[in-house]
Order: structure tokens, then C-alpha cells, then sequence
């Protein structure tokens, strides 16, 4: 049996993930990922899966183990809960649960360490935008993060409407138009202020009609304004699930060409230096060095290797005992391990999807610190 020390089920941030890292077992913990969109899979489908992942644990952990867990685990599924995480160690009294907005491949791992390359895969894909749709009376503000509304605001505003113009000549009568016009952009752009400030946002999207993009592009603090990433059209009113579909396709976009962009930093520097590196052997041994500012993968790419687990250190060759400590060398996951390497030591990680140069050089390449 085993005594629950952490239970936890809200939107997964990067802070989390910072927290996961830092956890070292000294024993095999069970990392388990579930899909449970039920737009592909029927409930009762979802739990089978479930059951088919414990299976394969029989030979490692105990019946006890298994049987607390399953009574533990109650699948209580949710239409937007779309994928479910486990950590769970009954040897060290450790169990965390995380709902995700997003489906996650399936599986289960079983290591001496959190296994966290699909959470890191998922917040690499899934950034935090704020989103401003503005008209002449109304202004909302959304955050979105990992494609799902987490919070918004609202503001309705007074506008003038047609005249008569009595006396007011026309030059007097557009000037009042564009004053009010300023002065519900400059509210909007203060609720797009606070919004800020209560979320740690990555980039900035703006919406609206062509009087007023111009106007608050200009009137947003440098801050905001170096965050604006695109502009689309959309009714105030649009559905959820239409807002979301536009928001996703610039996601879709600006992910792209952010990882074009970073590939093409690092290739500029290969060969010059102490800026770049290619291939695991290489990446491994700058990882090793605590050398990495930012590490690309292939976000296919699979390969096993080995670590001491005394000294941190990784090899993609058998070992008996470590070169360095003098410990016993243990096969692992070596694109988790490496994940998890150079986010301890504050640097990124880039997943890219299809990229032919990086798959050419093994997958994988680094930029470095010196």
C-alpha cells in the first residue's frame, strides 16, 4: 500500500513542469499518459486502454501496488478533459495527477525518473496568446493557452451614433468620432495591461475592423506592441470553437516558422567554433558539460542509451561502470534524460516537426553557451 503525498488536477504550466524536473527517485516510478479524447475514443474504450497499460506492470510492481492504484484511479471523464497524467511511486509516497485541455499520446514508462518529454512536447506546441477583439462599442480579451479559453474579459462601451450634424460641421463632427474611438481603444488597451500582468503570455493577436487596428497598434505600450504576432477578422459574437479554429491556425503558422527560424540560428554557426553542435555524441557530451543554451530534437526521434545515476552522466554506449564516478551505468530513455538534463540547467528545448537537415545530422543539434 501506498500514502497519496501530492494529488494535484489543473492546467499544466511550465512552472509545473520546472517542479516535475526537479524530482529524483531512487527507485522505478511510473509515468503514465492517457488520451482520453472522447471525439476519437468512446469512454468505455478509453478505460480498456487504461487497463492494458497497468498489464504490462505485473512483473515490477506489486498486486498490493496495483489493485491501491485501480481503486485510486477512478476515471471520472470529462468531453474537455482530453488527456490524463500520472506520476506515481508507491516506494517513495509520490503520486501527481494532471488534466489536460489537449490529447496526449498514450503510454506508460517505467524508470528511475519522471519520464516528461510529452508535457515538454505539448507546452513547446501550445503557447500562451492573448487575444483582443475590438469594436466601436465593445472590446474582449482572451487568454488562450494550450488551445483552450482560460479566462476572459469583457467592456462595453458608449459610441456615438449617426447625426444629424445641426451644427456641427463635418470636421468638428469626425473629430468627436475619433476621440471617442481613441478613448475606448485606450480602455481596451489598458484591460489588455492588466490581462498581461496576471499571465506570463507569449505572444499578442489582434482583431478588429480597419479603423480601429491601425489606432491601438499605435496607443499599445513598446511592451505589448513587440508581442503582436498577427491580425484576423471576426465578429464579436463569433462561437468558442470559431474563435478557437482562427487562433489555432496562427499558432499552427507562427510554431512553424519558429522553429524555421531556430534551425536556421543554429545552422548558421555549425562548423564555426563553439556555437553549435550536431549529432547525440556531440550533443551529449555538451549536455554533459552543462554547455547547452538550446537543444533541437526531431520530434520523432527515439533512441535509448545510458546513465550513471551518482554523477548524471550519459553515454550512448554500454558501460559497465561509469568513466567518471565509477558507478553502475543503467540503460534509459536517452532523449528524456537529455530533455531533462538541459532543462535543469535553464536551458530550452525546440521539438521540429520535419525538418530534412536536422534529421541528416542524427535528429538532433545544440547551441551553446561558449
Amino acid at each position: 500500500m501506498f500514502q497519496v503525498i501530492y494529488y494535484n488536477e489543473f492546467m499544466f504550466t511550465q512552472r509545473d513542469l520546472q517542479n516535475l524536473n526537479k524530482i529524483q527517485t531512487k527507485t522505478l516510478t511510473l509515468s503514465l499518459y492517457l488520451n482520453t479524447d472522447q471525439r476519437i475514443y468512446k469512454p468505455s474504450e478509453i478505460k480498456v486502454n487504461f487497463k492494458n497499460l497497468l498489464k504490462t506492470l505485473k512483473n515490477d510492481y506489486t498486486k498490493d501496488f496495483l489493485s491501491a492504484f485501480s481503486r485510486r484511479f477512478r476515471l471520472k471523464l470529462k468531453k474537455d478533459i482530453r488527456g490524463l497524467v500520472f506520476f506515481v511511486n508507491p516506494y517513495e509516497n509520490i503520486f501527481y495527477e494532471y488534466s489536460l485541455p489537449r490529447p496526449i499520446e498514450s503510454g506508460l514508462y517505467l524508470e528511475k525518473n519522471l519520464h516528461l518529454t510529452p508535457l515538454v512536447k505539448l507546452l513547446d506546441e501550445y503557447e500562451r496568446y492573448l487575444v483582443l477583439i475590438f469594436d466601436k462599442t465593445r472590446a474582449k480579451i482572451f487568454s488562450v493557452y494550450l488551445g483552450e479559453i482560460e479566462d476572459k474579459k469583457e467592456i462595453k462601451q458608449y459610441f456615438p451614433g449617426k447625426h444629424d450634424m445641426g451644427g456641427w460641421s463635418q470636421a468638428r463632427y469626425q473629430r468627436h468620432i475619433e476621440d471617442h474611438l481613441r478613448q475606448n481603444l485606450k480602455k481596451a488597451v489598458r484591460l489588455v495591461s492588466d490581462m498581461a500582468r496576471k499571465y506570463d503570455f507569449d505572444r499578442l493577436i489582434l482583431a478588429g475592423g480597419k479603423e480601429s487596428l491601425p489606432v491601438i497598434k499605435k496607443i499599445l505600450p513598446q511592451n505589448l506592441r513587440n508581442k503582436i504576432v498577427g491580425e484576423f477578422k471576426t465578429e464579436l459574437f463569433a462561437t468558442k470553437g470559431k474563435l478557437l479554429e482562427q487562433i489555432r491556425r496562427f499558432e499552427e503558422k507562427i510554431e512553424r516558422q519558429k522553429e524555421k527560424e531556430k534551425i536556421n540560428a543554429w545552422q548558421k554557426y555549425l562548423g564555426f567554433g563553439d556555437k553549435s553542435c550536431s549529432g547525440l555524441k556531440k550533443v551529449i557530451k555538451m549536455a554533459c558539460q552543462k554547455r547547452i543554451l538550446e537543444l533541437l530534437l526531431d520530434v520523432n526521434l527515439k533512441k535509448s542509451g545510458f546513465k550513471c545515476f551518482s554523477c548524471g552522466n550519459l553515454s550512448l554506449y554500454p558501460k559497465i561502470t561509469c568513466p567518471i564516478c565509477g558507478k553502475d551505468m543503467e540503460e534509459v530513455d536517452l532523449v528524456d534524460e537529455l530533455v531533462q538534463d538541459v532543462l535543469a540547467q535553464n536551458g530550452k528545448v525546440e521539438f521540429v516537426a520535419g525538418n530534412k537537415e536536422l534529421k541528416k545530422l542524427g535528429g538532433v543539434g545544440a547551441r551553446l553557451r561558449y
